[in-house]
Formats: structure tokens, sequence, C-alpha cells
């Protein structure tokens, strides 16, 4: 609804699955989104969008790097704060990060994917 041409939304509970795509026909933007079952293979992405628990965040970090173009976006949430140096290593040194954005006792990490 904020003007993304296309989106790719996966998550690993069948119910966020069918919310997701109830929600995108309320909200008129079904057409722009493509909602992939668990397991399915990440397409080349130029953002990255991940609001899970810091240990999830940790252990995706493959996966979600391989995802992202070089010079792509990736947004981390769901983080609190004492855990934000470790999800940061874990994408790092593929990954260069702004400072974190801190909000009631938790953060966002917003980086970027660098050529290596």
């Amino acid at each position: 609804m904020l003007g993304a041409e296309r989106v790719v939304a996966v998550d690993n509970d069948p119910q966020a699955v069918t919310a997701t795509r109830d929600n995108a026909e309320r909200n008129g933007v079904a057409d722009r989104l493509a909602v992939l079952e668990p397991g399915a293979p990440l397409p080349a992405a130029d953002r990255v969008l991940a609001n899970i628990l810091a240990g999830v965040l940790q252990s995706l970090a493959p996966t979600l790097i391989g995802a992202l173009r070089t010079g792509g976006r990736l947004t981390l949430a769901g983080i609190l704060a004492e855990q934000a140096d470790a999800v940061r290593a874990a994408y790092q040194p593929a990954c260069r990060f702004a400072p974190a954005v801190p909000r009631d006792g938790w953060v966002r990490l917003d980086g970027e994917r660098r050529a290596l």
C-alpha cells in the first residue's frame, strides 16, 4: 500500500500465510503480493524485512543474506536492545549496518548487502 511494485511474503505458520493472503485481498494489493509456503526458496530481492525474534534472525542469516542482492537493503526487527550486537554479528561482514534505531527497549537494524 506504500507503493511497492511487488512483495514476496513467507512465514512458517500456515495461519499467518492465510492471514497475509486475506489481508492483501481486503486491502486491494493481492495482485502485487506473492505468498510463499514454508521452505520455498526465496527469490533475489532488493529489500528484505524480517520482524522475528533475535535467535530466529540469527539462524536465518545465511538464507536472508543469500536472497538479498548486492546493494539491497535489510531491515531486521523484533530484537531486544541487548541482543542487537549478536544479531548484527550474524550478518557481518556480508552486510554493513547503520546505528540501531531504539524504541521502548527494542531495536531495529537497518543494513545494506555488501559486494564480497
